[in-house]
């Protein structure tokens, strides 16, 4: 069971999750070169020194027409969140810090694009406090896997 941002509710068993509230940003990508997935991490840019990694997945096609290329990555200091702040975090429109990084971090990679941002949204990434995967034995035919 994957369980995300409200896993803790979900099994009879104690999980340790930290919740880090992430926004992402939805940007349309002028012609060029097709883009794969991007995954950097430690961005050694002068420009994104309060980003630690930067991940994109590759534009695609919506079905209102627009294709749209979405990025997101991990601020600096990484929040963490509440639980009991999940569903207000969910209804807002990210972290605007958040969002101008990631908006400067399309202009450093895609200098030569005219790239739009169009929308952003609030996510959030589930893992151990420690960032490293764990597990507990199985109970009753249970097991947990935490993983960052």
């Amino acid at each position: 069971m994957a369980s995300g941002a409200f896993g803790s509710n979900l099994l009879p068993l104690a999980l340790d999750l930290e919740r880090r509230p992430r926004t992402v940003v939805m940007a349309e990508v002028g012609p060029g070169p097709d883009l794969p997935c991007l995954v950097w991490i430690g961005c050694d840019h002068p420009d994104l020194d309060d980003l630690a990694e930067v991940y994109w997945v590759p534009p695609i096609e919506y079905p209102d027409g627009r294709v749209l290329l979405k990025i997101g990555g991990k601020i600096l200091p990484e929040p963490t969140i509440d639980e009991a702040d999940l569903t207000e975090w969910f209804q807002g429109d990210g972290d605007p810090v958040e969002v101008g990084a990631l908006k400067r971090a399309l202009q450093v990679l895609l200098p030569d694009r005219e790239v739009t941002p169009v929308d952003q949204a609030p996510c959030v990434h589930t893992g151990p406090p420690t960032g490293v995967p764990n597990s507990s034995p199985p109970r009753a035919r249970l097991a947990r896997l935490a993983s960052p």
